[in-house]
């Protein structure tokens, strides 16, 4: 069982390194990023828009809000998690159905 539980702490620091993304957000007139986190599903991303003239010129720039840009990071991570834990969870039955455990076994009851 030692073997299993150091696979699963490993896979779910796998899933959660592939999936993070880095928490940004507006510090005065620009961005900043944060720590990393898994986004929650339809989460509001600030992003900068640069508004330029018809030459081509900066005329300024602006904080732009996007709805549900990381949605597929979410349900990845969230679906690579259910499959993991399934593991856990299946390896945790044959653990306690095996002969040297024998969580199973006929006993007087009452």
């Amino acid at each position: 069982m030692v073997k299993v539980l150091e696979y699963f702490k490993k896979n779910k620091q796998e899933l959660f390194d592939k999936y993070a993304i880095k928490r940004i957000f507006k510090n005065g007139n620009g961005l900043k990023e944060g720590e990393s986190y898994i986004p929650n599903i339809d989460d509001e991303t600030p992003s900068m828009i640069t508004q330029l003239d018809t030459r081509g010129f900066k005329l300024g720039s602006k904080v732009n809000y996007d709805k549900g840009v990381y949605n597929y990071n979410a349900n990845s991570y969230w679906d690579g998690i259910v499959e993991l834990y399934d593991f856990l969870f299946a390896e945790l039955n044959v653990l306690i159905s095996s002969k040297k455990v024998n969580f199973f076994k006929q006993g007087a009851s009452f």
